[in-house]
């Protein structure tokens, strides 16, 4: 991936400024769409990634290929808590940069990731997957069932495997309350194969 086109002056006929009428028509022909399906907000789409990422995270997903391809890693992860912007804001801006380079990119929640019940639910299987809200510390380390785990371990294996690359934010990777929620499998898989970025 590249970094973004640059920035140009918008006009009244094209209201964009990183959005280029060459590249980027058929883009916008469809937008209120894309970005429904994608989780943004669509004011993100014409805001540039480093208004809302730090230098580690706006390198990494402009090297994603490379991240995924050569480095194999299966996406990064954003760690901390009360941080500003939040994790949202960030990964709408992250998305938006991927969907302006026509990757297909999500932001989704994590009730939509995994179902309360057996055999609910519909995981999306895009290019990029981010979670905003992937681990919360609640101070209670409320464990999720066996069937749960199998399930997000499937999935972010089954996405490992197939090199699309997946961004979580979890509040911290630190005690024991990560392992009582996830199990030490999946937490191990995670730690071994995705990028940590530690957010101030």
């Amino acid at each position: 991936m590249t970094a973004s086109v640059l920035e140009k002056k918008a006009t009244p006929e094209w209201p964009y400024k990183l959005l280029h009428p060459d590249e980027h028509s058929r883009l916008v022909d469809n937008l209120s769409e894309v970005l429904r399906v994608a989780g943004v907000r669509p004011d993100f789409i014409d805001l540039p990634l480093s208004d809302f990422c730090g230098k580690a995270e706006v390198h990494w997903v402009r090297n994603y290929r490379q991240k995924t391809s050569a480095e194999r890693k299966g996406g990064f992860m954003i760690v901390g808590v009360g941080v500003t912007p939040d994790p949202s804001t960030r990964m709408q801006a992250m998305a938006s940069a991927f969907i302006r380079n026509y990757i297909d990119a999500r932001v989704i929640n994590w009730t939509e990731l995994i179902p309360t019940d057996m055999g609910a639910g519909d995981c999306p299987d895009p290019t990029v997957l981010l979670i905003p809200d992937f681990y919360r510390i609640t101070g209670q380390g409320s464990p999720m069932s066996n069937w749960q785990v199998q399930l997000l371990q499937g999935i972010l294996m089954t996405r490992f495997a197939a090199g699309r690359a997946t961004v979580l934010h979890l509040d911290s990777v630190e005690g024991k309350d990560l392992f009582k929620v996830f199990g030490e499998s999946l937490v191990t898989f995670l730690v071994s194969n995705w990028d940590l970025i530690k957010l101030d």
